[in-house]
C-alpha cells in the first residue's frame, strides 16, 4: 500500500515510522529541505515503545510527489513514544 504522510513533525515521524516497519510504502512530505534531505539520507529511527531504524520509500518537499497514495490519519495522545531523524530529535 502507498501512504503519503503530510508533514514531518512528531505524529507525521511517528505515523511514516509505523507504517514503514509495516511494510507500507511511504511517502513522507515535509516543507523543509533541510529535514527532507536528512531524512531522506538516515532514515528515522524510533526508541522507547517502538524501537528500530527505518527508511520511507521517499521523504520530499515535492507535494506532487505524494500524489496517488492511499491515505491515512492517526492522532497521538500524550506519552506516546516519539521518532527521531536519526540522531537528531525535530
Amino acid at each position: 500500500m502507498k501512504i503519503a504522510v503530510l508533514g514531518a513533525g512528531n505524529t507525521g515521524r511517528i505515523m511514516a515510522f509505523d507504517l514503514t516497519q509495516k511494510g507500507a510504502e511511504v511517502r513522507l512530505f515535509t516543507g523543509s529541505p533541510e529535514k527532507a534531505a536528512f531524512m531522506a539520507k538516515n532514515g528515522l529511527v524510533a526508541e522507547g515503545r517502538l524501537e528500530g531504524h527505518v527508511h520511507p520509500a521517499l521523504v520530499t518537499t515535492d507535494k506532487g510527489a505524494v500524489n496517488a497514495c492511499n491515505s491515512a490519519s492517526c492522532l497521538l495522545q500524550k506519552g506516546r513514544p516519539r521518532v527521531r531523524a536519526c540522531s537528531r530529535t525535530w
